[in-house]
């Protein structure tokens, strides 16, 4: 099974569980250990991040 992908400050985790309230928590896939409790507007879909990029700025 395929993690979903975030961007969060910049770096890519893997969400490891939601929770009804909205809340993520969120692990670097370099470090195993390090999970991170955050909240999912404070973070970005790794696809809809890189649609982004593919944009026109004009």
């Amino acid at each position: 099974m395929q993690r979903e992908e975030v961007i969060y400050n910049g770096v890519i985790y893997h969400i490891i569980h939601r929770y009804e309230s909205g809340y993520l928590e969120i692990q670097d896939p370099e470090i195993k250990f390090k999970v991170k409790l955050v909240h999912q507007n404070d973070v970005k879909k790794l696809n809809d991040y890189f649609e982004d990029l593919s944009k026109p700025i004009y």
